[in-house]
């Protein structure tokens, strides 16, 4: 007999049909006896497709929840930076206002005319230019002229230990102008290329800043001590130049006091996290606000003539 012989199926799908019959009008006893013992017998094979079955379905959905987690998480994060941004420019316009408030007896009390500023401040933004390309560009990849056409020297900016962004002075950067990031301080210009500048993190060794120390209260942020903020190569700022008769503790805050009239809101430089006392002067470790793992735009302070007075001559 062939392997192609149908015979064998159609005796095996007869003897089927015949047991199909014979338990339709078997007695119930017989029925529920033969159905425990096929359940019994069939029962480790069930057993062992629903563990793969769950298995599979586990598998492919431990991916997705971690997938949505994951971009929940990062909702929730941004979402969070807004807000502790818009708490503490509130915060910062409620020190200011309490300052007039309590300078309003010291003025004149013939009510004056506001004049139009002579300087305001003007934000460029930038952009981060990441390592690979900050390699590249110093190393003139990204120019095709020689060095006959003097395009190298003023184009390039070869300081390898600081960021690059991709501003220079085609947009009148300066040397020394303040770098932020939103509300918070991240460094300043230290080098101007034709098309690209290097900016100094807080934490560099070759920065210093004025700052305050901010004191919160039950009437809200109060502005105290004045010194300098120093990096040091390190995660941590130093705040100098802080005497111990001025009241400093661990998680007050620190902003920029180098206030004019053309840019009166404190920047936020970050927290103290260490304070120990020295010979004349506290030693105030600060934390910086700024995170630049993910950083990608920074923002420029320039200062230029208000076009409201030019026009008016």
């Amino acid at each position: 007999m062939s392997k192609s012989d149908p015979k064998p199926s159609f005796r095996v799908a007869g003897l089927l049909c015949a047991v199909a019959v014979g338990l339709i009008f078997a007695p119930p006893k017989v029925t529920k006896l033969v159905r425990t013992h096929v359940r019994d017998a069939t029962r480790p094979g069930l057993l062992l497709v629903w563990t793969n079955v769950e298995r599979a379905s586990h598998k492919f959905r431990k991916p997705r929840r971690r997938r949505e987690n994951t971009n929940r998480r990062k909702r929730l994060r941004t979402k969070a930076d807004e807000w502790e941004l818009r708490y503490r420019k509130l915060r910062i316009e409620n020190a200011l206002l309490r300052e007039k408030l309590s300078k309003a007896d010291q003025n004149s009390p013939y009510r004056g005319t506001v004049g139009q500023p002579l300087i305001v401040p003007e934000l460029l933004q930038a952009s981060v230019l990441g390592e690979e390309t900050a390699k590249l560009w110093r190393a003139g990849k990204f120019i095709d002229k020689g060095t006959m056409d003097s395009v190298g020297k003023s184009a390039l900016v070869l300081d390898d230990t600081n960021l690059l962004i991709d501003q220079g002075r085609d947009e009148n950067l300066l040397s020394g102008q303040p770098v932020y990031c939103g509300r918070r301080v991240f460094g300043k210009v230290v080098q101007v290329g034709r098309w690209v500048s290097t900016v100094a993190k807080v934490t560099d060794a070759r920065y210093r800043g004025w700052a305050q120390l901010g004191r919160r209260t039950s009437q809200g942020l109060l502005f105290e001590a004045t010194g300098i903020l120093e990096g040091r190569g390190e995660p941590l700022c130093r705040l100098e130049l802080v005497k111990l008769r001025e009241l400093v503790s661990v998680g007050d805050e620190v902003y920029t006091a180098n206030r004019d009239s053309t840019l009166p809101y404190p920047m936020y430089y970050g927290k103290v996290v260490q304070v120990k006392p020295g010979t004349q002067f506290w030693k105030i470790w600060v934390k910086p606000a700024v995170n630049e793992t993910n950083l990608q735009t920074v923002q420029v302070l320039r200062k230029k003539f208000n076009p409201v007075r030019m026009l008016g001559e």
